[in-house]
């Protein structure tokens, strides 16, 4: 079974998530979820979130189940990172769509072999399993 998680600035943390009315409020409170194939995640249309979705190894979709990220509607959500990427995966079956990703300014130049990026995805894992199917929609980076 398929879950959708919301999340609104207006939302709490300690809310279940599950319904636009029960919305968590900060990208920290999806930290610890495993997330399935066939699972979203949404954000408010027009909102900043602060922080970061990394997706393991163990958080992947599939071609016909991908896990979804995406803004609910016309106007795009913004996701600004600090020091990590707006989005990291290490799985595949995954599809992003209508988000803007943004990084702060740098106060230095990004240390040698490190770079920040918008998003970041590993197409193969330490076992040498690649993964398959990346979609990504109406994203500015």
């Amino acid at each position: 079974m398929s879950t959708t998680y919301y999340l609104d600035s207006r939302g709490k943390d300690s809310n279940t998530g599950k319904t636009p009315k029960q919305a968590w409020r900060s990208l920290e409170r999806l930290k610890g979820v495993v997330l399935q194939p066939g699972d979203q995640i949404v954000l408010t249309q027009g909102q900043e979130f602060h922080g970061s979705i990394f997706l393991s190894a163990v958080s992947g979709g599939t071609l016909q189940k991908p896990i979804v990220i995406r803004g609910s509607g016309a106007r795009r959500a913004t996701i600004i990172a600090s020091g990590s990427p707006a989005i990291e995966a290490r799985a595949g079956g995954i599809e992003i769509r209508d988000l803007i990703l943004k990084h702060p300014p740098l106060v230095a130049p990004p240390q040698k072999g490190k770079q920040i990026s918008g998003l970041r995805f590993y197409t193969e894992d330490t076992q040498g399993t690649v993964h398959k199917h990346v979609r990504i929609e109406r994203v500015a980076v």
